[in-house]
């Protein structure tokens, strides 16, 4: 799973978005976890190669693959919601306190500060970090070793990896979208997400 060589995934089209009502965005966030849910049920393995930065949704999806690589440098990873009004995607905040720990989970989430991929290998959200022109092979060198082994032990050591994380998802994801639309919709986020739009069409 690779992106760009700026981006991973520069997460959610805020110009769309803002335009968008609350039954079309309730949609988009549901169908996005659909799309992380099958990432995490795949019976295969999943390999993330980030050469450019993972911002919001381009970080949850990087995260939710098996193994993830990063570049060395300036490359930038982390959830900035919170900066603009709104509360993360409960499937996405659930998928980043299941990986790292939860003081770490809470201080990007509060803060909704990027850190490096040098610094997310530190934290559990990149396994491996390599020089830019070497993400591309070292992911996929990775997804052969992964894919030589037997395909029934691999897919059931994933569903039961994530077994918990993805009950909890599904039991609560509706009502909990609910509640990011209720701030989503809000004058404040509101206020900040169509200036945000604006500057980003510069």
């Amino acid at each position: 799973l690779m992106g760009g060589d700026k981006f991973f995934c520069n997460g959610l089209d805020l110009q769309w978005a803002v335009l968008q009502d609350r039954s079309t965005m309730r949609l988009m966030f549901l169908s996005l976890c659909g799309l992380v849910l099958k990432v995490l049920e795949a019976p295969i393995p999943i390999v993330g190669a980030m050469k450019g930065h993972a911002i919001g949704a381009g970080k949850t999806l990087l995260v939710a693959a098996d193994y993830r690589v990063g570049a060395t440098g300036r490359v930038l990873i982390g959830m900035p919601e919170v900066k603009l009004g709104v509360p993360n995607p409960y499937f996405a905040e659930m998928l980043l306190r299941f990986l790292t720990t939860e003081s770490t989970a809470s201080e990007l989430i509060y803060s909704g500060n990027l850190i490096t991929a040098d610094e997310g290998s530190r934290t559990g959200l990149i396994n491996a970090v390599t020089a830019p022109e070497e993400v591309e092979s070292t992911a996929i060198a990775k997804a052969g070793k992964l894919g030589e082994l037997p395909r029934l032990a691999f897919a059931h050591s994933k569903l039961q990896r994530t077994l918990a994380l993805r009950r909890e998802i599904r039991a609560n994801v509706e009502p909990m979208i609910d509640c990011l639309l209720d701030a989503w919709f809000g004058p404040d986020a509101q206020s900040i997400l169509r200036a945000t739009a604006e500057r980003m069409k510069r």
